[in-house]
């Protein structure tokens, strides 16, 4: 079965200069993993398009591969929400 192209852009080594983190997301199962960037660019170098990556990503948990990407800046906290459980009434 041949999977539609992705529309994400960009190299690895672009990414990695503005300090962003990718994570994959599994549209099946929705298994999520953070990629390790340093790893992707010395396998592939910098100049590897983010959307092969992407293309060719399978699933650890289903092995679905409809994966979708998430960019994230590096350091930057995640939003989390409040405990509601402790408020004041």
């Amino acid at each position: 079965m041949a999977r539609k192209p992705s529309k994400c852009v960009g190299s690895l080594g672009d990414i990695a200069f503005h300090g962003h983190t990718l994570t994959l997301n599994c549209k099946g199962c929705l298994h999520r993993a953070t990629m390790d960037l340093d790893a992707l660019i010395l396998a592939n170098g910098a100049d590897y398009l983010l959307r092969k990556v992407v293309d060719r990503a399978v699933c650890k948990e289903c092995g679905g591969v409809e994966i979708g990407v998430t960019m994230g800046v590096a350091g930057a906290p995640g939003y989390s929400y409040p405990d509601y459980s402790k408020a004041r009434v």
